[in-house]
């Protein structure tokens, strides 16, 4: 298990440290990028929850998820920090739909005595 930690923090700092040297990116504006995407993220999912209340929640769910890669592949071909930004704030709107639709599919899937685990899985 420790084995498995430690790969995964050294690919982490892997493709961070490729970010960081192949944009000419600062720790605070790749901060500020995250922080980003956690406004976004969480201003846009009672958008998508609303969609995925009124429409059909699995195709709200592709479409999010669907932008969501999409924008996110392009992030690879960004080449300086605005650009990274611009297109990492399109990214998560799309992300934004993952946990109201999930949470929704779920809730709609489980009986209440089997609701709590299925949620605690995710």
């Amino acid at each position: 298990m420790v084995k498995n930690e430690q790969v995964l923090q050294k690919t982490s700092r892997g493709w961070r440290a490729r970010v960081l040297t192949g944009l000419g990116l600062s720790y605070a504006q790749l901060g500020y990028i995250d922080s980003i995407r956690v406004i976004f993220q969480t201003f846009c999912g009672p958008f998508w929850g609303m969609l995925a209340d009124r429409y059909n929640r699995k195709w709200i769910l592709v479409i999010g998820a669907g932008m969501w890669g999409l924008w996110t592949s392009v992030c690879g071909l960004t080449t300086n920090y605005w650009q990274l930004l611009v297109v990492r704030v399109i990214a998560c709107i799309g992300l934004g739909c993952l946990y109201p639709s999930a949470f929704s599919m779920l809730a709609d899937s489980f009986g209440p005595k089997q609701r709590g685990r299925a949620l605690g899985t995710i």
